[in-house]
């Protein structure tokens, strides 16, 4: 009888244990042992590497700064600030992060001083939710580096959407590869995309393509390098500025504000617009054959194309034939363009004339070089010059 009673006694003590909840230890980034390695217990307190998913971490908070370096293998967390009191910043290179807790990835938790940024050169981070630029008055930065091939998905896999914060965030694509971005971006709040306080950028040399489904609505788009392709849609509440490089896909771009193609820049005809594209001297249209620059109706912005000076239209990438009309741009759903818009545009590649007619503008071909006609030309003026450099020698 005894025997029994201490059987039970002990099958409740064991129920009890297991029931109890396992409290997860809180890991904070001292950064104190002179390197930057995510793996270096030194570098944490209490002093020991973050070993499961159950267990929160800190980098920048309670008076430490610093930056964590995720460099190999795979790194473990439960829910994750990057920027709280203090600047602090997480690297992953070439390696995978894991943040199993309910509270994902917070960026620039708390202070407007503080500089916060999760950067992914070519590596993966998995985490339920990722929240840039979390509090009130805080700035957090979201940056895609290496080549491109940095990854940002939920426990299946799939792209996890960047969710706007209350204060002001940044996705910046540095990277030199080829980004394929397929993240939507969340609004703050109700969730409403046009609260978004997030600004997109492209300032690398690579290309980007964003491709999510559900396309993405930020502040503002900036492109000052490399090429940004929207393969769905893309919204600006504020302004797109194309300062260098080329904005082009097949989707839509779309901004309450103006669509600006700087000197230098170029905008691909693929894209479909919403609102007024404004066209600097010096802006460069890249005509995709049988793409023309068209636009979508919209009752809340005002359509059309605004120009400063002359434009180039770019016909290098298609082959057109001599005596064809081609339509650059289709003004239908947008203001009507003026009768002799068509006299400020160039062509580069061929030769002809630009014209408005039905509402669009289009280009008569008249003289267009035959490839083989530029091959034998560069063939002879090779001979020439190796000719003309032989008899130099020889004098």
């Amino acid at each position: 009888m005894k025997n029994i009673k201490r059987l039970i006694q002990c099958a409740i003590l064991l129920a009890l244990a297991t029931a109890t909840p396992v409290h997860a230890t809180q890991y904070t980034w001292i950064n104190t042992s002179g390197t930057s390695d995510w793996f270096d217990a030194g570098n944490w307190s209490p002093s020991s590497v973050p070993p499961t998913g159950s267990d929160d971490v800190f980098i920048g908070n309670l008076g430490y700064s610093g930056t964590a370096v995720i460099a190999s293998g795979t790194a473990y967390s439960g829910s994750a600030v990057i920027g709280g009191n203090n600047d602090g910043a997480v690297i992953i290179d070439h390696a995978r992060w894991d943040v199993s807790g309910t509270g994902g990835i917070n960026i620039g938790a708390y202070d407007a001083n503080v500089q916060s940024s999760l950067i992914i050169n070519d590596g993966m981070v998995q985490a339920s939710r990722l929240v840039l630029a979390a509090g009130v008055s805080a700035s957090g930065l979201l940056e895609i580096g290496g080549q491109g091939q940095g990854q940002i998905v939920d426990g299946n896999g799939n792209a996890l959407a960047v969710q706007s914060g209350q204060g002001r965030g940044t996705i910046l694509f540095t990277h030199s590869g080829t980004a394929n971005f397929a993240n939507q971006v969340v609004g703050s709040g109700s969730g409403a995309a046009s609260s978004s306080n997030i600004d997109l950028q492209q300032s690398g040399p690579g290309t980007t393509i964003l491709s999510g489904s559900a396309g993405i609505v930020v502040d503002n788009i900036t492109v000052s390098a490399g090429n940004l392709l929207v393969e769905n849609h893309a919204g600006a509440v504020g302004s797109v500025e194309v300062r260098q490089g080329l904005l082009g896909g097949h989707g839509v771009i779309a901004s309450l504000g103006t669509i600006h193609i700087y000197s230098g820049a170029h905008l691909s005809t693929t894209l479909k617009v919403v609102g007024t594209l404004v066209l600097e001297d010096g802006a460069w249209l890249d005509y995709a054959e049988n793409s023309p620059l068209s636009f979508l109706y919209s009752d809340s912005v005002t359509v059309g194309v605004s120009l400063t000076g002359l434009v180039t239209v770019d016909f290098s990438k298609s082959q057109l034939v001599a005596g064809n009309d081609y339509v650059i741009i289709d003004f239908l759903n947008a203001t009507t363009p003026s009768a002799d818009l068509g006299g400020q545009f160039i062509a580069n590649g061929v030769e002809g004339a630009f014209s408005i007619e039905n509402n669009q503008l289009v280009f008569h071909a008249t003289a267009v070089p035959e490839p083989s006609g530029w091959l034998l030309l560069g063939i002879g003026l090779t001979v020439i010059g190796l000719t003309r450099l032989h008899r130099g020698a020889r004098t």
